[in-house]
Formats: structure tokens, C-alpha cells, sequence
């Protein structure tokens, strides 16, 4: 039986990333489905900060905040904060250290997003500040390298009327690069390289 490891074990490890996205007008099980989505000029930059928290096998799970800008049809700000389960072992690691991300947080956006209508028209107002958010992210990397790039779903959403009875949500399909490192500082170190022997 594999222990979790606490958090400021030797080998935890931090994140930054910087990513850009584009908004799709498709709903995200359509998204996910059929691996397509129908693009409108609303894009986002995002830069985050990650850091592991805890590890049970190959399971991670990390704690995530983001600083996004948008453009395009819709001008704010957003900030979020995320709870992160990243996979991190699969069969071909050693030739392409891959991990796969779901997260779930909350979204706070410096003024209602002009598209993320709600599922009624007749509704009153289209959106609100404050929503739920969520991500899905694959991610790949050669072994033991610290780099990384990353393809991600970036979603705000009222979950069906639970937050301010907000029906409706946006979503943006995005990729990015990120930087891993020690969370003691030991530059250029990878904890990961064990795992993946030159």
C-alpha cells in the first residue's frame, strides 16, 4: 500500500503556466464528444500558479490559481482558484511523460461576462460575477524534462442555477506551456526523473 505523501514532502513540486484560449460556442459535453467546437472572437490569456499538495500513487493532486484576461467581445478580468486531480502514469511514459487534469474551483470575474447567457432569454440578466469553474487539461512532456505543453477546457458555468441562477456558462479551448519545478528551489531538478530513467 502506497502512502499519500504530505505536503513539503522532498520531491513536491510548483508550477507556473501561461496559456491562451479561445471561446467556443458549443456546450462542453459537445466539446468532449466530438472533439470540435465552433470558435467566436472572444479569447483569454491566462498565467497560473500550481503546487502539489499531496500524491497517492500516480494520482496528484494539487492546489491552482489563475490571473486571465480577456478580449474581444468581452473586456474583464477573472481570477480563480481550482483544486486539481492530475493522472500522471501511463503506459508510454517513457517516451512521452503524459498526465491528464480534471479541476474544480470557483471563478470571480471582474464584471458580468457579456457571453455566458443564461438558458432562458427571458432571464433578467445573463450572468454573474461570481461562478463555478472547472478544467480539463492533457498535458505531455519529454521524460525527466522540466517543460512542458498542455492543451486545455476552460469553463465557467451557474452548474444548472446553483450559483445566482445562472443556467448558462462559457467555454474556452486553449494550449500552454508550463515550467515545473522543486519546491525547494533546487534548480533544473526534476523529482520526476526517477520515473523516467535516461
Amino acid at each position: 500500500m502506497e502512502r499519500t505523501e504530505p505536503a513539503g514532502a522532498g520531491d513536491n513540486r510548483s508550477y507556473v503556466a501561461l496559456y491562451v484560449g479561445q471561446s467556443a460556442q458549443n456546450r462542453l459535453v459537445h466539446i468532449i464528444s466530438r472533439a470540435s467546437a465552433s470558435r467566436q472572437e472572444s479569447y483569454m490569456v491566462s498565467v497560473a500558479y500550481g503546487t502539489r499538495i499531496a500524491r497517492r500513487g500516480g494520482l496528484d493532486l494539487e492546489v491552482e490559481g489563475q490571473l486571465v484576461r480577456h478580449t474581444g467581445l468581452q473586456r474583464h478580468g477573472e481570477i480563480n482558484g481550482v483544486l486539481v486531480a492530475r493522472w500522471t502514469r501511463f503506459p508510454w511514459d517513457r517516451w512521452l511523460d503524459t498526465r491528464a487534469a480534471f479541476g474544480e474551483g470557483l471563478s470571480w470575474a471582474t464584471e458580468e461576462p457579456a457571453i455566458e447567457p443564461r438558458g432562458d432569454k427571458g432571464d433578467e440578466k445573463d450572468s454573474a460575477q461570481l461562478l463555478n469553474y472547472l478544467l480539463l487539461e492533457l498535458e505531455g512532456k519529454p521524460p525527466g524534462q522540466a517543460w512542458s505543453g498542455f492543451v486545455r477546457i476552460h469553463h465557467r458555468s451557474g452548474v444548472f442555477g446553483l450559483f445566482d441562477g445562472v443556467r448558462g456558462g462559457s467555454n474556452f479551448v486553449g494550449a500552454g506551456v508550463r515550467r515545473y519545478f522543486s519546491a525547494r528551489g533546487a534548480r533544473g531538478h526534476d523529482p520526476d526523473r526517477s520515473r523516467h530513467p535516461r
